[in-house]
């Protein structure tokens, strides 16, 4: 399987409590401990050097192998949160501190994790991969031979003619499609070359019970429309009535989505 062929492969980066001796005939005030008021550390931010980035990265794409789901989870929340604005999505390096690091092998590491047992870990891997894509259009081409057969195996049915997704977050599923998105995108004509898997995993995404995905899938596909015209027409009728159904969905957005 993908997933078995990325473990497979390059390991990734090598990289003092208040007493009182009587009871006070009236509530005074209590004084906070300067300690309650400290956030959490898992949400601040410890901004790296650049030339230190590609070190840290190392570590914690080595902590994605962990056992305990916790140490995962919080490498993984660590590596988003190091290199993202978390108000803007947007990367927090230039283009020119950012050449260093290797970012398809922080990339083949994040897909390693989009089967992990850790739901969240799941949805922190496949969202972080989209950021990356959508930050750096560039590593796509390098990405797209890894990327989709790991895609195919997440954005596919558990058993062949029932309709329970092989992933169970909707939150996941929502992000796998904005990773498809983002591969389109940024992969244009050289998308040709898996065309048949992503109009497959598009025809996937249409039925899917969660209406958020049903709507971002049909951006995805006036997307490959424009990226590879009239390469898609040997898919367009299966596509067309996968979209069909949608047209007379009960949520307004969707039926505008399809329609559009």
């Amino acid at each position: 399987s993908a997933q078995k062929a990325l473990h497979a492969a390059s390991n990734g980066l090598t990289k003092s409590p208040i007493t009182s001796t009587s009871l006070p005939t009236a509530a005074a005030p209590v004084k906070k401990n300067a300690d309650a008021t400290k956030s959490d550390p898992s949400n601040t931010i410890d901004v790296v050097p650049a030339d230190q980035l590609q070190q840290r990265l190392n570590k914690l794409v080595e902590a994605f192998k962990d056992p305990n789901h916790v140490a995962r989870r919080k490498a993984l929340h660590e590596v988003k949160t190091l290199l993202f604005n978390s108000d803007t999505s947007d990367l927090r390096y230039t283009e020119k501190e950012f050449s260093a690091v290797d970012e398809t092998s922080l990339g083949k590491a994040l897909l390693r994790r989009f089967d992990d047992q850790s739901q969240a870990c799941r949805e922190l891997a496949v969202s972080t991969f989209g950021q990356l894509l959508k930050a750096l259009p560039g590593s796509i081409l390098a990405l797209l031979p890894y990327a989709v057969p790991v895609l195919e195996e997440r954005v596919a049915w558990q058993q062949s003619g029932a309709k329970t997704p092989m992933e169970s977050s909707e939150e996941a599923r929502l992000s796998l499609t904005h990773v498809i998105g983002a591969l389109v995108a940024g992969g244009g004509k050289a998308l040709g070359a898996y065309l048949e898997e992503v109009a497959a995993m598009c025809g996937v995404l249409l039925e899917d019970p969660y209406h958020e995905v049903c709507e971002a899938v049909c951006g995805v596909i006036v997307s490959l429309d424009a990226a590879l015209g009239m390469r898609l027409a040997p898919h367009a009728k299966q596509l067309i009535a996968s979209l069909l159904p949608l047209t007379t969905h009960k949520r307004h957005r969707v039926r505008a989505a399809a329609v559009g």
